[in-house]
């Protein structure tokens, strides 16, 4: 009995074990793959602003994504910020949100955005 008792203990350690190590993966699968979404995004921004001189709107529809035969909705949202004293620099807050058995998680990033001035503008007399 004691035996039984102390095999049962441990298959459940070894499981529960299993188990965090699972969840720790399904984690690190949903942050890798949220930090290629804001990845791609800043890079859509700058290519927009760059064509446009305009910066996108701050809420967009969400992203629907299958992660370890998982749906995750993954939801952007975008701030931006012009300096006063610098005409053309702006600042770009984009937040990620996305929830997870109850449990919501955020990955945000802050990039710079700034028109380029032409070679001959930039010289000074």
């Amino acid at each position: 009995m004691l035996t039984t008792m102390i095999l049962g203990i441990g298959i459940i350690l070894v499981y529960r074990g299993l188990l965090l190590s699972m969840s720790y993966q399904n984690r690190l699968v949903q942050r890798l793959y949220a930090g290629n979404l804001l990845n791609h995004k800043i890079d859509s921004i700058q290519q927009n602003f760059s064509q446009s001189g305009k910066m996108p709107a701050e809420n967009e529809d969400p992203i629907e994504a299958v992660l370890n035969n998982k749906s995750i909705l993954f939801q952007f949202s975008t701030q931006v910020q012009r300096f006063e004293h610098l005409d053309d620099l702006y600042q770009a807050t984009i937040l990620l949100r996305w929830q997870d058995n109850g449990q919501d998680y955020r990955l945000s990033r802050a990039v710079y955005f700034g028109k380029a001035k032409k070679l001959e503008e930039a010289k000074t007399p």
